[in-house]
């Protein structure tokens, strides 16, 4: 099989620290997540920084883009935290996880939001507070590991699924 090579094409050197999550919010517009809990804004034509989010109080573990001037977050704090990137307030603090935010997925279809955790727990939030957990299929409320990551799928029109990835990883 024929290898690709790949090449860098720009670095951001001004970044806080490690970064763990990066989403882009528009084709020029981009954030990225980092230990000290802050989320950072840059411009991908400009090459500029332009913003930095400070909420959280630990390490922003993952973000996504809900609108055009909204995006979500979930850190190790065990906060979700929903942003307004043209005003650059938090608009929304919720919790109800009870150990660190591993995932965090905007569904458009009734603008809800999933959250992961180390907790074991996916719950369901509108962007107005929580609504539900979602359970393994049972009449339980929580994975026998960490839920890691969250996917959503469209299986026919007015029908949702969201799915986990479990960890396998618990000490």
């Amino acid at each position: 099989s024929k290898q690709l090579k790949s090449t860098q094409v720009k670095s951001y050197t001004k970044t806080e620290g490690n970064v763990s999550t990066i989403t882009a919010l528009h084709p020029n517009l981009f954030v990225t997540g980092h230990e000290n809990g802050n989320i950072q804004e840059w411009n991908s034509i400009s090459d500029n920084y332009i913003h930095t989010f400070k909420d959280h109080e630990q390490w922003v573990t993952s973000i996504a883009k809900v609108d055009d001037s909204h995006f979500i977050s979930g850190s190790d704090d065990r906060t979700f935290k929903l942003w307004n990137i043209i005003s650059k307030d938090c608009i929304r603090t919720l919790s109800g996880h009870t150990e660190e935010i591993n995932a965090v997925m905007y569904m458009p279809t009734g603008n809800t939001s999933l959250t992961g955790s180390d907790d074991t727990n996916i719950k369901v939030w509108s962007l107005n507070g929580f609504i539900s957990d979602v359970g393994s299929g049972k009449d339980t409320t929580s994975h026998e590991e960490n839920v890691e990551e969250v996917t959503h799928t469209d299986l026919e029109r007015g029908t949702t699924e969201a799915r986990a990835e479990v960890s396998n990883t618990g000490d």
